[in-house]
């Protein structure tokens, strides 16, 4: 497929076609046939099973808290009526936006990553040796009493600007931080609230089990089992 983008007089604008059409800013090269496969294989791989497990546990938590689910709901038929939504009107959601980062703070789909230290450091009284593999969980972190109110509890609130303000800059890091942040940050912030803003205006749903799924750590954090949910239509 990319030898035939290549010949094309015109590659596309979908991820392919970007990828063989982008230079660096500095040498101005192309990636090779091999860099643009591990790209494509990165984005059909990570930006989709992470955004269908984010959904997924949103879905889970509106459906046992239905006083937040209402509250969405009534916030996107606001904003689109019977419209179907954008990316506009998702971003003028902000209850919607607060239920999808409390769900990714209780079920990061990214639950854990390594770092490799460049040099010999320490952290916190601990010794790193140059080349080191360093451990960091967000899923851990995220629940950490030291950061976070009863963290157990699902309260989109705590996104709330001024609630924000007091946190430390790391104590919520999703999608991880700095320049080796997840590649498809973005997007998922794009794509997952629109796709929910779709459900919450066409369906409702309810837990068949009322227990929330326990959560397996694989590549990416996602229930274990299958969720069983009933589902209608408004």
């Amino acid at each position: 497929m990319i030898a035939e983008r290549r010949k094309a007089s015109d590659p596309g604008t979908d991820f392919a076609g970007r990828f063989i059409s982008a230079r660096d800013q500095e040498t101005g090269e192309a990636m090779d046939d091999l860099q643009i496969r591990d790209e494509l294989v990165t984005m059909l791989n990570a930006c989709h099973d992470t955004v269908t497990d984010a959904i997924v546990w949103t879905m889970v938590l509106l459906a046992r808290h239905s006083d937040a689910k209402q509250k969405a709901r009534a916030e996107v038929l606001r904003i689109c009526g019977s419209e179907s939504p954008t990316v506009e009107a998702v971003s003028k959601m902000e209850f919607l936006g607060r239920v999808f980062h409390e769900s990714l703070r209780l079920y990061p789909p990214g639950w854990a990553f390594a770092r490799t230290a460049i040099r010999e450091d320490s952290i916190g009284g601990y010794s790193i040796p140059a080349r080191a593999l360093v451990l960091m969980s967000p899923y851990v972190m995220h629940r950490s009493p030291r950061f976070w109110d009863k963290p157990e509890i699902f309260d989109p609130d705590r996104f709330l600007p001024e609630s924000s303000a007091k946190r430390p800059k790391f104590a919520y890091f999703p999608f991880g931080a700095g320049p080796r942040q997840c590649i498809g940050a973005s997007l998922v912030m794009m794509e997952a609230p629109l796709i929910l803003a779709s459900l919450l205006q066409q369906l409702d749903f309810k837990l068949v089990d009322e227990k929330t799924p326990e959560p397996e750590p694989r590549i990416s954090l996602r229930p274990k089992g299958t969720v069983w949910m009933q589902v209608q239509a408004l």
